[in-house]
């Protein structure tokens, strides 16, 4: 087991307090992303980010031209999330926006004008918050890789470096299964943590994790509890 891979995510599927320069070595970047608000519609999901793709790289295209002043006019911006991985580069194109709903509706006004620049299929746009006041875009797989059915148990403690509150949570045997062969496929890319169907987590992955244990970092006890509660264990 690489050590990189398991300090992404079996150490923490959790946000760095200060990010680093993507570019300066091999340490997996993991988004600084705020917990959404949670329920039981959506449970815990995770799914692949569909990273360097061409439609994401024409998007950001279209926004950093704004020809009519769409994006300019919603608070849309064009960024770029980059890392190293087996000697070359990875980058992932993304756009940012006050709310989800900004940034889904400046995507579908593109694509009406444009039918070339509609998510591909078997994809979805899917959405993590930065800050309170600022949200930004994932291109995922649309298929789950795993979710709350895959859990076999869960249980919240406190990260003693961070203080922050945590969710530790064991799969089950096909669980810890597909999650040593998902996180051996996307080797490089990111893996999307979603509740509720927001991006709370998406680590880089460095190599297979086999254990079967993982953690996802919450900003009180009163979610983290919300959260176990949806998953029905």
């Amino acid at each position: 087991m690489k050590l990189a891979a398991l300090a992404a995510v079996l150490g923490a599927l959790m946000a760095c307090t200060a990010a680093p320069d993507p570019l300066d070595n091999n340490t997996p970047r993991v988004e600084q992303v705020q917990p959404a608000s949670f329920n039981s519609k959506s449970g815990l999901q995770f799914k692949a980010v569909d990273d360097g793709t061409t439609y994401m790289k024409e998007l950001y295209k279209e926004v950093a031209l704004d020809r009519d002043r769409r994006a300019r006019t919603s608070g849309i911006t064009q960024e770029i999330d980059q890392w190293r991985f087996d000697d070359h580069v990875v980058t992932d194109f993304y756009l940012t926006g006050r709310t989800p709903d900004t940034l889904r509706l400046y995507m579908e006004d593109v694509a009406k004008d444009d039918p070339e620049l509609s998510v591909p299929t078997g994809r979805e746009v899917v959405f993590g918050k930065i800050t309170p006041l600022l949200w930004r875009t994932y291109l995922v797989h649309a298929d789950a890789e795993l979710d709350a059915s895959h859990l076999a148990n869960a249980a919240i403690s406190l990260d003693p470096e961070t203080t922050r509150t945590l969710v530790t949570f064991d799969f089950t045997a096909e669980g810890a299964r597909l999650f040593g062969e998902i996180t051996a496929r996307i080797s490089g890319h990111k893996l999307a943590v979603l509740l509720d169907g927001h991006v709370t987590s998406a680590p880089v992955i460095n190599g297979a994790i086999e254990g079967g244990r993982a953690q996802v970092t919450f900003s009180g006890e009163t979610e983290a509890k919300t959260f176990i509660d949806s998953l029905s264990l």
